[in-house]
């Protein structure tokens, strides 16, 4: 499975650029902060997003793993099985 810089990460906004909102790994590798930047009309949301992508993956790990009486709803079989896609999708792993 493929490893992602972790979280926290957030979305600043950077006056000195012309992409407005920039996405910030806290973290530092080789002395250095991971940026991505954004850019096109919904770039402040894009960057929203994607600042918000390593909390998203931990929620769907969780929906995906939940195992409840209630599974045999329908609603929850399919918001699990889309958690799974999602997951595979983010980490390159399998379905």
């Amino acid at each position: 499975m493929a490893t992602a810089t972790p979280g926290p990460w957030s979305a600043v906004n950077n006056p000195s650029s012309n992409y407005g909102l920039e996405v910030i790994a806290d973290v530092k590798v080789k002395a250095k902060r991971v940026v991505c930047r954004v850019s096109g009309p919904d770039r402040d949301a894009n960057a929203r997003l994607i600042a918000a992508a390593p909390e998203l993956l931990a929620a769907l790990k969780l929906l995906s793993a939940e195992e409840r009486r209630d599974d045999d709803d329908p609603i929850l079989i399919s918001a699990r099985e889309q958690a799974r896609v999602a997951i595979a999708k983010a980490t390159g792993g399998p379905s």
